[in-house]
């Protein structure tokens, strides 16, 4: 696999993981617009009405295609229904509370009035009232003194259900659009993947690209792996957690740290990396073995001959008591600096 192969594999990964990101953010956007259309729609569609016959037909329009609210409230069901004092304004509804045991109660509630004193809204989602209580209820009002006429009159056609706060609907909407302006961004991250802006914007950051020209299928070691270069370029590939790409001129310490199990370290200009590789099998990224790491020896001896490569007491007390100062040591008086005895041009690294 070279290097452009294990790029492009690079650019499909993010662009899957961008997408499912994106198509997740998507079905949680439309959950909360779904959620927030609802209380929306239960407040936008309440009646205002001025006389008993205006609410009856409103609440007949509104309980089409709002039968999915008919839901119970704390076990109550709500039903309202109205009637007129002098001069045809409405003083009152009377309101009825079914529990999910069957037991009734009806009030009288005084009806909400708006400020012109001719106009009530009675809140609320309207759905279909059941049948068999249709009786129940004619009697109730009847024994409140109405006669049966009136009864029938006043008798609503809908069960009224208490409905959602107004400001939740809202909220949820928001929360919805705030979603989908996140899904948006992965979605401009597809793009920016698919057509290399986002890798070059990294690559661009690291200075100028060396005009040495790496061939890694001539290499002194066979590479299995893309560890070290875009071909053209003189970059290490790197990774701690993401990808990252260094120029191989930034390198001035390179050495081989044994902890539990084997670590490369490379100490550049800027900070100290752990230099690992991608495995074309599991496709995740692990740590380099000895011919890769003979490798990427061979080529930083080779491009930037002044790095140190190889870990010796000397060279660690130097860096310990002043990083600038064996950084500035290794860059400008490369000549007064020995290179680790361990490490051989020809590619073996003892």
């Amino acid at each position: 696999m070279r290097a452009e192969n294990f790029l492009e594999h690079t650019r499909q990964t993010w662009k899957r993981q961008y997408l499912i990101i994106a198509l997740i953010l998507l079905f949680i956007a439309f959950i909360f617009i779904f959620i927030g259309r609802e209380s929306v729609i239960r407040v936008l569609t309440t009646p205002e009405f001025k006389t008993y016959d205006e609410l009856l037909v409103a609440s007949t329009l509104d309980s089409k295609g709002l039968f999915q609210t008919a839901i119970s409230y704390d076990d109550m069901y709500y039903f309202n229904t109205a009637f007129y004092g002098e001069n045809d304004n409405i003083e009152s509804y009377y309101a009825a509370l079914i529990n999910a045991d069957g037991n009734f109660t009806l009030a009288e509630i005084p009806a909400v009035l708006a400020e012109d004193e001719n106009t009530a809204r009675i809140v609320g989602t309207f759905v279909d009232i059941p049948s068999d209580l249709y009786d129940y209820i004619t009697e109730e009002l009847i024994e409140l003194g109405f006669t049966e006429s009136e009864a029938a009159e006043m008798m609503p056609i809908n069960l009224y259900l208490v409905k959602d706060n107004e400001v939740e609907g809202y909220v949820f909407i928001a929360i919805a659009l705030l979603l989908i302006l996140a899904m948006l961004y992965f979605i401009l991250r597809i793009f920016q993947v698919s057509n290399g802006s986002l890798i070059n914007k990294r690559l661009s950051k690291l200075g100028d690209v060396d005009r040495y020209h790496l061939d890694l299928e001539r290499t002194p070691v066979s590479l299995a792996h893309p560890n070290l270069a875009i071909s053209g370029t003189n970059y290490i590939l790197l990774s701690d957690k993401k990808l990252n790409f260094i120029p191989i001129t930034n390198v001035v310490w390179a050495y081989e740290y044994v902890k539990k199990r084997k670590a490369y370290f490379l100490i550049t200009v800027s900070k100290q990396h752990y230099l690992v590789i991608a495995d074309h099998k599991t496709k995740h990224f692990s740590q380099m073995k000895a011919t890769e790491v003979n490798a990427c020896l061979n080529l930083i001896n080779k491009i930037s001959p002044w790095a140190i490569v190889g870990f010796t007491k000397e060279t660690d007390k130097l860096y310990s008591n002043s990083r600038e100062t064996f950084i500035n040591s290794v860059s400008t008086h490369k000549e007064s600096i020995n290179v680790d005895e361990g490490f051989d041009l020809e590619g073996k690294y003892s």
